[in-house]
């Protein structure tokens, strides 16, 4: 079990690095532009992961009633930014993978203030300072999304013929590392998988579909194409369950709180895996 945890905590910060550098083999500046140029989704997607989802996470605190603590940690992921799983998803589905990232790296750093007050406010108590290290939380962004993106995206500039020799392998060690990384997490939880899922599988699983139908339909909403619905739909049902196990397990002192943050990523990859597999059917490859 301990040598399980031990090959998941130092293989997935390689595989996320590749992974995130092979995404930005497919990036320009000019792609982060018209982002910032026509805001719209960005804006969606931000009110999306940082107010919809948590409000969706309290309501079924509320109709389901879950002991205290899968109630707490059950916000906790709600209010989680997306992570770097939903740039891979984005990119393998053909979704519009700037958007993914800007929405991702922006929503991680308002998370800085917005996660402790949804952490508060599940808690109903003043509990002190809970709060999430900012530095580290940045240090871990910086690290695992935007350096690797960057160092693709200089690739793709400075050497354009070996960016697009790269470009095919990458996208292939992109998601056999997803599968590697899925099969790492069940391995290094197996003996308490099944706890897991009793105690919280049923909220989670809401939660995680939610998020992913409230991303779609925001997107429909002000008329994005389909290529921002699919990846307003993973930012918003695809969550940083590494760091919700971190607040719960590190910051609250009790893996109890945890425990939806764990289910969470285990059960997150189902849906996003579909949402992929519909856009690689039927959205044109990006140009």
């Amino acid at each position: 079990m301990e040598q399980d945890s031990l090959a998941v905590g130092i293989g997935m910060p390689i595989a996320l690095f590749v992974i995130m550098t092979g995404i930005g083999l497919t990036l320009t500046p000019g792609d982060f532009r018209r982002e910032l140029r026509s805001p719209r989704a960005l804006a969606a997607g931000s009110v999306g992961q940082l107010a919809a989802v948590p409000l969706l996470g309290l309501l079924l605190v509320l109709l389901f009633r879950p002991p205290p603590e899968i109630a707490v940690g059950l916000v906790i992921v709600a209010a989680l930014p997306g992570g770097t799983m939903s740039n891979l998803c984005a990119f393998l589905g053909r979704g519009n993978v700037a958007l993914s990232v800007v929405l991702t790296v922006a929503a991680s750093l308002a998370a800085v203030a917005t996660l402790p007050l949804w952490t508060l406010l599940a808690l109903e108590q003043d509990v002190g300072a809970v709060v999430p290290p900012p530095g580290e939380t940045v240090g871990r962004m910086l690290a695992t999304v935007v350096a690797p993106v960057l160092l693709g995206m200089a690739v793709r500039y400075r050497l354009p013929a070996l960016a697009a020799r790269i470009e095919r392998p990458f996208s292939v060690a992109a998601g056999a590392g997803l599968g590697l990384m899925v099969l790492g997490v069940a391995l290094a939880l197996r003996e308490d998988i099944p706890d897991y899922l009793h105690q919280a599988g049923l909220v989670v699983v809401l939660l995680n579909l939610g998020g992913a139908a409230l991303g779609w339909l925001l997107g429909a909403a002000i008329g994005a194409p389909r290529r921002d619905r699919l990846t307003l739909a993973l930012e918003l049902g695809m969550k940083n369950a590494a760091l919700g196990m971190l607040i719960g397990g590190t910051l609250l002192g009790d893996f109890g709180y945890a425990v939806p943050s764990a289910v969470y990523g285990a059960v997150m990859f189902g849906p996003a895996l579909v949402l992929a597999a519909y856009g690689r059917r039927t959205l044109p490859p990006a140009r």
